[in-house]
């Protein structure tokens, strides 16, 4: 009965010191938010982001290039800000990150909710993760407005997860489980490069878990790699260095 009573109480005090960094954390990444929000401001590839660069066609800025990457929601949240809402460009870009971490967050305990059965298991890997994801470690990457294309693969590698330890008993459920695992792809790669080993990381391990939902990805993925690449016509800058695939 002491060894019992002693784990509990040890249970007890992770849970409370879990708790805490969460809030603690929160509170501070809205404090950054709400301070971005009063004095919004642009750094490096930020102020090239809102910059058109002479394209008078909307749909040549849209998709065109930065970098190497082509962040279409990015560009189309800067013009939302500009013209919809009235406000700087930037303005909602912290406000962004947060939001895209608390469905992070909820993401990651749906999934833990699924994948185990026992509460002690659920909860404790539920606190876990979310430390991870708000932890201080995580702030300098939080507070530069242009990482919401980075947040925003997170949460698609997230419900990506979601979508393959959930169990679906019905069949509208089943298709637009199968809508969205054809539209990941296309939404992670014209998101950020980053997103490029995200699709194909999912068509992966679809294959090992459903090879009729591997398809769809395997579909989707080139199907949004040949727009990216051939259609959009994509160039490679001149000042980045060549990597060569080593197996």
């Amino acid at each position: 009965m002491k060894e019992l009573s002693l784990s509990k109480i040890f249970r007890i005090f992770i849970v409370i010191l879990l708790c805490f960094i969460i809030i603690f954390s929160f509170w501070k990444l809205l404090y950054f938010s709400i301070l971005h929000w009063i004095n919004p401001s642009l750094y490096a590839d930020s102020y090239r982001l809102v910059e058109k660069n002479n394209i008078t066609s909307f749909f040549k800025w849209i998709f065109s290039q930065h970098n190497e990457h082509r962040i279409v929601f990015s560009k189309l949240s800067f013009l939302f800000e500009e013209k919809i809402l009235k406000l700087s460009p930037g303005q909602t870009s912290i406000f962004q990150n947060l939001s895209l971490l608390l469905l992070s967050s909820g993401l990651w305990t749906l999934i833990s909710i699924n994948f185990f059965n026992n509460k002690n298991i659920i909860l404790m890997t539920s606190l876990s993760g979310i430390v991870l994801l708000l932890h201080p470690w995580q702030w300098q990457n939080f507070v530069w407005e242009f990482q919401v294309p980075w947040f925003f693969i997170n949460s698609l590698v997230l419900l990506g997860t979601l979508l393959l330890v959930k169990t679906y008993k019905l069949k509208y459920k089943v298709y637009l489980r199968d809508i969205t695992i054809f539209f990941l792809p296309w939404f992670s790669i014209f998101s950020t490069g980053q997103g490029i080993a995200m699709a194909i990381a999912l068509s992966i391990i679809l294959i090992i878990k459903n090879i009729r939902l591997a398809w769809i990805s395997i579909i989707s993925t080139f199907l949004a790699l040949l727009t990216y690449v051939y259609f959009l016509n994509y160039t490679k800058p001149g000042f980045h260095p060549s990597y060569n695939f080593d197996l």
